[in-house]
């Protein structure tokens, strides 16, 4: 039994040792490889999530810059219609001022062409009166001297009025 007490004590030496071994390894060799990597995945991580912050933050920027550009096309938009219904407006008044004006000159025009016909019958009216009452007067007349002398002055005036 003693033999076997004593294989249990080296056994039991052989286990410490060799953990001791591998503990020693692990620490002088992976252990530092090992806290290398997770500084570095570490790191890496940190810079993902600086990333990812500074991408939210300009998404954010973005969604804004979009709801203004957005709010600006809109009030841009009701301007173009605003717009729009006033120069429909002013052409409307426009088309209207010129009717008026174009009805307006076919009245002056109506009104001179008929002031122009009635003067073409006053003109041909009077030639005619003041023809027929120069040979009246003159056969009244045609005897005195005094009444070719009054008979004048008529006759010249009635031919400078029909003229």
């Amino acid at each position: 039994m003693n033999e076997n007490i004593v294989a249990i004590i080296f056994r039991l030496l052989n286990f410490v040792g060799l953990f001791a071994l591998f503990f020693y390894l692990f620490k002088k060799y992976a252990l530092q490889m090992i806290i290398v990597q997770i500084g570095q995945k570490e790191s890496i991580l940190r810079n993902l999530f600086n990333r990812q912050q500074a991408l939210e933050q300009e998404q954010y920027l973005l969604d804004e810059r979009v709801t203004k550009e957005a709010q600006l096309c809109a009030d841009l938009k009701e301007k173009v219609v605003r717009w729009r219904k006033l120069v429909d407006q002013k052409l409307a008044e426009r088309d209207q001022e010129r009717t008026d004006r174009i009805k307006l000159l076919s009245q002056v025009a109506h009104q001179h062409a008929e002031n122009h016909a009635m003067n073409q019958v006053k003109k041909g009216v009077l030639s005619t009166i003041a023809t027929q009452a120069q040979g009246v007067l003159s056969k009244r007349f045609a005897d005195t001297k005094e009444g070719q002398e009054f008979i004048k002055p008529i006759i010249d005036f009635m031919h400078k009025s029909t003229s």
